[in-house]
Order: structure tokens, then C-alpha cells, then sequence
């Protein structure tokens, strides 16, 4: 920010304050002490590492005469139609140039710190969201330091429980460093503009229809900054990982920080793994970002991934733009104006109140919406098949049976209050559960209430109850004498109509998951609306000559009551029954909060529910990873994933285990069947266990099933305790939670090159096609594991190359 003043003496002079990033490019060395700026610099960066918010102010004086002759190109520049259309592209332009030009050259006069405290309650409220299933991402203009401590404060960010990744210009310049770089090709030294540069550069080639040029600009602007090129293979590198299942990606939850340089060089360079890095992230936090980055970041998330739902929060001016660009925005009215309140769908006063904004309104509307969507889809099905089945009755003739104004009537007055109601004034737990257990979000994350599946059900519904409608009607009805000798064409339609609205209006009211007086009092009222709609019909002859005299010929028979009670009931007991089924045997997080509610039942068991449920939640997610995708299946992986799975496995064991006597000798020197792995290798595909990575474990885990190994003939003392560990248990007790625990981490400790060996000596001496196969497999898996181990065996005396370069310096 800048502002231009003239002095009484009519010199002109030029403030600037703004980041110390930016002001210290800015400044002119020959006018500034280079002490002085390493001293603000250090200064800033003090401040900054106790969280204080910090700015550095400078100064240019100018001649009235450079002053009047910048100020008339800058006018005629801003009233440029073509430097306007460029700058608003984001494209290089006079109107950028010349304030750049006003801007440079600076003394710098200071800097200052202020303590921003963080608002009452956004620790919780934060805590909450994450509960909930929302990713928080915080992108501020602050410094690195600040904004790591200001995430750390309210708990966005927890150390050391989160694996860090940072793409910084401080920690990739440390990597580089560390690697033997060259000081001059440090990150530190790359303007944000050069960025910006390139990629315009590279949208130019683009729209030419020269990628190959696109990637040549791109490829050289790496080649000349080697920290970005290794950003952005450590960035791909990252994203494999994670997509591949990679067991020590999932160990801890991660947090992403990074920088404005890198916000937009990942999302330039490489896009797609840039976002598979940061929303496999627990917490992202994006520092030093400008207005342009903020929206960058939210469109980036926005259109890279169509099934998120984003929502922009902001209380300044900078914020507008990722407002706008997010799917719901929410402005905070503070002391930063009200721009950001202005652009917004919502305006709440402080940040705490995102919470009932989201857990409580949003959880209750989403759902009373969801649930009326459904029914008004039922009812319309129900409506139109009772119709269309009544065709197969009158042969196919095509003959309506329903009167116009049971159908002008049917979707204006007679089933609308009960959808429109359920969706203004239903709540099946209160706003303080809704607090409490903030989980009850996920169900609309997660699809539960609104998918495919669930649209389906209601529409099986429709047809059921309406083949059971017009079933009871026409197999009892058409066999009554009437005067006019048969059941009519519009007898027929009436007593199908008034039983349809009447399911219609039941089913409503069953979704009710608490009765209110509203709802009695419509679910009555349009019942008797329809009949007095029925009676004037029957009484105007002139109107309504089809159905004059109706209302009496139906309403004063009892067969009528019976087949309304009879057609009723089938069609409304079998959805009663299997929502009490449900609920008792499967019951929903809603349905537990309920009996906290209504029946007062123990609130620690709704908590253990809640935990089961989460258990449920993770094995679901972690099965459709898995599934068809290569993955280093570990022992811990597998055992975390599901005691199910484990005795699944042993299961199909069993059940292949006298096809596999036939076929291969069981090996008397070791409990492995290689026929057995083979089963599983080839055949459990729906478990995605068929690659070499997955034989490791199904090594251990068939070693664990079969005979005792011979402990004498494995070289090492913890790889004899191991074994001998492992004999003493059997399978079933390794599935087992409580011994799953006791022996995962000794498992861990023993070098799978061992066992690998051991199962390479019993494929020797094994006869069969698995033979081949399998004696392969193993030499492949001895080559991974030697590789492995070799890492860490390189990274072990690199980190301790680095421990003794460390005491070095701190010796004086």
C-alpha cells in the first residue's frame, strides 16, 4: 500500500508499507545501510516467530517534475482500454509497470509488530469443523513463522503428532544446501513476478495450441532454479505415494505449509499432484498469499475436484476474491469494513459462529431438504403408477381414472404440507447435540442422506404401495354390487385417490422424528379437504355429472372402510417394520442421539457408538483404497485395517486348503503353503492382494496359520523370539484385537528379509506350476527388501553424518 504526498515546501514524497518480503526488494541498496536491512530483516523474523503480525514502512522522494510527468503517463495508461483489458487477464501491463516503478527504490524507515490476538472461541470452533469431516485450509498474508505459531494456537496445526510438509523457501533452500546446491540458485533469490511471468508466458503458448512449447518454458525456468525443480518432484513424489497406499503416508496425518512462491509454482507445474498432496492433508496453511492466491487456491480445490463443496471466510477486503470464488461465502463483519460481508451469501460477527452456521442450520436444513426432495419424488411415482396400472385393468385402453381435480388438487393443497413441513420445522436431534457431536455433519458429506441408493428406495416404495393400492381395490372392490351394477371407471379412481393421499400423508408423518401440532393438524386437514372435495363433486350434477351421487354410494357401504383399512395397512406396515428393524439393529448416529433425548439412556454409550462407528467409517474408506490398486500391504496395514479381513482370510485358507494337499506337498521345514499363497495372490482380488508388495504379507500372515517353524535355522536371536512368538499363537488369536497389538510392532522389528529367505529354501523343494510362480516372486521380494534396507541403511549414516556436523559447530 502506497500513498503520495506533497510537502509544503511542494517536494513530493511516496510511503509504502507492506510485507517485509516485498519491501526489501523494493528498497535501494546504494540509499540503505545493508546492517540496517539485515537488521529489520532478523527483527521481522523474531517478531514473527512469537506470532506478532509485522510490517515494514519506507519512503522515495521525488521531484515535482518526475512526479507530473509519471502522473500524466499513469492517467493515460488507467484510461487505456487495452492496459485495462490486459491487467484484468492478469497479463503483463503498463498500469502494473508504472506502479512497480513508483513503488521501487525505497529508504526504509522501520518496521512494527502488533500482537492480532485470535478470537474467542476459534480453537473449538476449529476442533469442531475437523470433527465434523471439513478440511480447514487457512490462507493468510502473514509470514511463514506467524502464521505456523497463529495455527498452532488454535490448534489448526499439532506438532509433533502431524507430519510436516513444507514447500517454503526456507526449507527447500535447507534441502538444497544440504545436497551440496549453490547459494545462487536458493529459492530466496526468485521473484513471485518471475512466476507470474512464466505463466503467462506458458497461457500464450497454450492458446497458440503449442504445448510442447509450454513445457519447453517450463522445463527451462526449472533447469535455471534447481529448488524448484526438486519442489516439484518431491510434490509428485508425495502424490504417488498417497495414491499408491503407501502404509507410512497413512502412519501420521499430515499438515501442508507453503508459501506464495510455491502457491503458484505447484499449481502451475504440476496441478493434479499438488492437490492430491494437500487434500490428503489434515490442515493446509498457505502464508504470505495475495488476494489472487487466495481465489487461485479456492478455484484450484473448486474445479480439480467436483464432488467438494467449498466455502470462503473472510472479514477484509483481501479476502473478496476467494469469497466469490469459493461455493459459499461467509463475510465477518470486523474492523476491516464491510467489502468482504458485501460479496458474501452469509455475514456472521465473529468466527465462532461458522459453527452454528455449519453443524446446526446446515445439518437441519440439508437434511429436512434431502427428506422432502424424497417424498415428493415418492408421491408423484405413487400418483402416476396407480394410474398407470389401472391400464392393464381396462385393457390397455389408456382410459384416466382420476378425476382433474383430484389432480390439479394432488401437488397444490392435498400432499404438499407434508414434505414442506418436515423440511421448515423437523429436527431430529437438538441444536446442543448438534454441538456435542459434531460427526452428524459427515452424513451429508458422505452422501448418506441423498444418493442414488437411497433415491432408489423410495421409489421401490412407490411401486410397491402402488401395486398394493391397486391390487386391494380392484380384487375386492370390483366384486361388490353397486346399483349401477359394477364398480365405474370413476368410483374406481376415487377410492384409489383417497387411499393414495392418505399413504402418501402417513409416510410423511413417519419421517416426523418428533410429532408436532403443525403436522397433525394439515395431515388431518387436507385428508378432509379431499373429502369435501369428493362431496361437492357427488352433488353437482351439472359440473360433475360422472361423480354425481358418489360420496354417499361409497361412504355408505362398510366394504369401503374395510378395503381403506385393508390397502392402508399393507401398504404402510412393511415400511414400519423395516425402519424398526433398522433402528434396532442398525441404527443411525441420529437414532442414537434420540435415545439420549427421549429415553434418557446412558450418553457413554452413544459415545462407544460413535467410535464404532468411525472404526466402520475408516475400514470402508480404507477397503475402497485398497481395492484394485497396488499397495505395500504390511502386516500393520492389514491387521489395522480389519480383524474381519484377517479371518476372512483364514477362512479361504480353510476352504482351499485340501485342493492345495492334492496338488503340493506341504513343506516340513517351514509352515508356508505356496499353493495356498498362490490361491490368494490370483484369486482374492476383491481384497487387492495380488502384488508383490501384498506377498510380504500374506508371507507373515500364512506363516502365522501353518505349522511351527524351525526356530534353530534362523540366524539372529530377536528373529528366534520372533518365530518362536509366532508359534505359540495360533491365526485366530492373532485376529484378536488385544493380541494383534502385542505382536504387530515385534512383527515390524524382525527383517522381512528372513522370512522371505525361509519361504525361497520351501519353494526349492516345491513340485507344481506355483513352483515357478512363486520362487520368482520371492527372489523379487528379496531384491525390494535388500533395496529397502539399503536405504535406510544410507539414510541412517546420512543422519548421522549430519548429528556429528551439528556438535562440530556447536564446539567452540
Amino acid at each position: 500500500m502506497s500513498v503520495i504526498v506533497q510537502m509544503p515546501d511542494g517536494s513530493i514524497c511516496v510511503y509504502v508499507k507492506g510485507a517485509d518480503s516485498i519491501m526489501l526488494e523494493l528498497q535501494d541498496p546504494d540509499c540503505n545501510e545493508q546492517r540496517q536491512v539485515e537488521q529489520i530483516a532478523c527483527q521481522v523474523g523474531d517478531w514473527a516467530e512469537e506470532a506478532f503480525r509485522t510490517m515494514v514502512f519506507g519512503y522515495k522522494e521525488l521531484t515535482l517534475e518526475a512526479f507530473s510527468q509519471w502522473m500524466s503517463e499513469y492517467e493515460a495508461v488507467v484510461e487505456d482500454p487495452a492496459q485495462k483489458e490486459l491487467r484484468k487477464k492478469k497479463q503483463p501491463n503498463r498500469i502494473d509497470e508504472l506502479q512497480f516503478q513508483m513503488e521501487s527504490g525505497l529508504v526504509l524507515q522501520g518496521a512494527s509488530a502488533i500482537e492480532d490476538g485470535l478470537q474467542e472461541g476459534v480453537p473449538e470452533a476449529l476442533a469442531q469443523l475437523s470433527d465434523a469431516g471439513i478440511h480447514v485450509w487457512m490462507i493468510t498474508g502473514d509470514k511463514v513463522g506467524t502464521a505456523k505459531n497463529i495455527a498452532v494456537a488454535c490448534n489448526l496445526l499439532k506438532l509433533p503428532e502431524m507430519k510436516l510438509i513444507e514447500f517454503t523457501k526456507e526449507a527447500i533452500d535447507e534441502n538444497l544446501l544440504s545436497k551440496g546446491g549453490r547459494t545462487e540458485d536458493l529459492t530466496e533469490r526468485i521473484s513471485p513476478s518471475a512466476i507470474q511471468d512464466i505463466e503467462w508466458r506458458m497461457m500464450e503458448a497454450e492458446k497458440e495450441g503449442d504445448l510442447e512449447k509450454a513445457n519447453r518454458i517450463l522445463g527451462e525456468f526449472e533447469a535455471q532454479h534447481p529448488g524448484l525443480l526438486a519442489a516439484r518432484m518431491h510434490c509428485e513424489a508425495l502424490a504417488a505415494n498417497i495414491v499408491n497406499c503407501e502404509s507410512e503416508m497413512k502412519s501420521k496425518p499430515m499438515a501442508l505449509v507453503l508459501d506464495e512462491l510455491f502457491i503458484d509454482f505447484l499449481a502451475l507445474s504440476c496441478r493434479k499432484a499438488f492437490l492430491v498432496v494437500a487434500q490428503s492433508c489434515k490442515a493446509v496453511i498457505a502464508c504470505r498469499a495475495r488476494k489472487d492466491q487466495k481465489a487461485k487456491l479456492t478455484r484450484l480445490v473448486r474445479e480439480g475436484n467436483r464432488e467438494v463443496v467449498t466455502l470462503g471466510v473472510g472479514d477484509g477486503a483481501n479476502d473478496v476474491e476467494m469469497i466469490r470464488a469459493a461455493h459459499i461465502g461467509v463475510g465477518i463483519i470486523g474492523k476491516e469494513g464491510t467489502q468482504a460481508v458485501n460479496n458474501a451469501d452469509y455475514a456472521i460477527s465473529q468466527f465462532r459462529y461458522l459453527t452454528r452456521l455449519i453443524l446446526v442450520y446446515g445439518h437441519h436444513e440439508y437434511r429436512g431438504i434431502t427428506l422432502a426432495a424424497l417424498l415428493i419424488f415418492y408421491k408423484n411415482i405413487l400418483f402416476t403408477l396407480i394410474q398407470y396400472l389401472y391400464t392393464f385393468v381396462c385393457g390397455l385402453s389408456g382410459t384416466r381414472n382420476q378425476s382433474y381435480t383430484a389432480i390439479f388438487w394432488y401437488n397444490t393443497a392435498l400432499t404438499a404440507f407434508g414434505p414442506l413441513l418436515l423440511a421448515v420445522f423437523d429436527k431430529d436431534v437438538t441444536d446442543a447435540n448438534c454441538y456435542k457431536f459434531p460427526q452428524l455433519h459427515r452424513q451429508g458429506i458422505e452422501h448418506r442422506l441423498f444418493s442414488v441408493k437411497r433415491f432408489l428406495v423410495y421409489m421401490a416404495k412407490a411401486v410397491y404401495e402402488a401395486v398394493a393400492i391397486g391390487l386391494v381395490v380392484n380384487l375386492t372392490m370390483s366384486r361388490c354390487d353397486f346399483p349401477t351394477g359394477t364398480l365405474d371407471v370413476w368410483l374406481y379412481g376415487t377410492i384409489a385417490v383417497t387411499i393414495n393421499i392418505f399413504v402418501a400423508n402417513v409416510s410423511a408423518s413417519i419421517e416426523q422424528s418428533r410429532m408436532m401440532g403443525v403436522t397433525v393438524f394439515f395431515f388431518w386437514g387436507t385428508f378432509f379437504f379431499w373429502l369435501l372435495l369428493v362431496l361437492f363433486n357427488s352433488l353437482s350434477l351439472d359440473l360433475f355429472p360422472d361423480y354425481f351421487g358418489s360420496f354417499s354410494l361409497l361412504f355408505s357401504r362398510p366394504v369401503f372402510y374395510l378395503v381403506f383399512l385393508l390397502a392402508t395397512v399393507l401398504s404402510i406396515l412393511p415400511t414400519m417394520m423395516l425402519k424398526a428393524l433398522q433402528r434396532e439393529w442398525a441404527p443411525t448416529l441420529s437414532q442414537f442421539i434420540q435415545d439420549v433425548q427421549v429415553r434418557g439412556a446412558d450418553a457413554d454409550a452413544v459415545e462407544a457408538a460413535l467410535e464404532d462407528m468411525e472404526k466402520n467409517r475408516s475400514l470402508e474408506l480404507e477397503l475402497k483404497t485398497m481395492k484394485n490398486r497396488p499397495h505395500d500391504a504390511q502386516v500393520p496395514e492389514l491387521m489395522n485395517v480389519s480383524p474381519q479381513l484377517v479371518e476372512d482370510m483364514e477362512k479361504e485358507l480353510e476352504r482351499t486348503r485340501s485342493v492345495v494337499l492334492n496338488t503340493v506337498s506341504p513343506s516340513t521345514d517351514a509352515g508356508s503353503e505356496p499353493g495356498s499363497l498362490s490361491f490368494l495372490r490370483t484369486g482374492n482380488t476383491q481384497r487387492s492382494i495380488r502384488s508383490l508388495a501384498g506377498i510380504r504379507a500374506l508371507t507373515i500372515c500364512d506363516q502365522l496359520h501353518g505349522p511351527s517353524y524351525d526356530s534353530q535355522s534362523v540366524n539372529g536371536e530377536a528373529q528366534q523370539e520372533l518365530i518362536m512368538k509366532i508359534n505359540s499363537h495360533s491365526w485366530r488369536s492373532i485376529a484378536a484385537p488385544s493380541k494383534m497389538d502385542q505382536l504387530k510392532n515385534q512383527i515390524l522389528e524382525a527383517k522381512p528379509s528372513t522370512i522371505l529367505k525361509k519361504m525361497s529354501q520351501t519353494f526349492k523343494k516345491t513340485d507344481g506350476s506355483a513352483k515357478s510362480m512363486m520362487e520368482a516372486q520371492s527372489k523379487k521380494g528379496l531384491s525390494v527388501v535388500k533395496e529397502m534396507e539399503e536405504e535406510e541403511e544410507v539414510a541412517k549414516k546420512e543422519e548421522a553424518k549430519k548429528e556429528e556436523a551439528k556438535e562440530e559447530e556447536a564446539t567452540p
